[in-house]
């Protein structure tokens, strides 16, 4: 029950590396088994948007302003 977040080089070369780093730590301390599996419910079962339920947890989670 490990997760890791994996990031394209292409994606990162676009960012500030280090703030996303941070923000990847931040979202993975918060992540439990049960949190992925109810966000994985929202999307493949509810049919809800992938980037509108990872904003919406982001957000949840004091990780994104409102």
């Amino acid at each position: 029950e490990n997760i890791a977040p994996l990031v394209l080089e292409s994606y990162l070369s676009k960012v500030d590396a280090e703030a996303f780093a941070a923000l990847l730590d931040a979202a993975s301390a918060k992540m439990t088994t049960e949190e992925l599996t109810t966000l994985g419910v929202k999307i493949a079962v509810d049919n809800q948007d992938i980037a509108d339920v990872a904003r919406d947890w982001l957000t949840a989670q004091s990780l994104l302003g409102s």
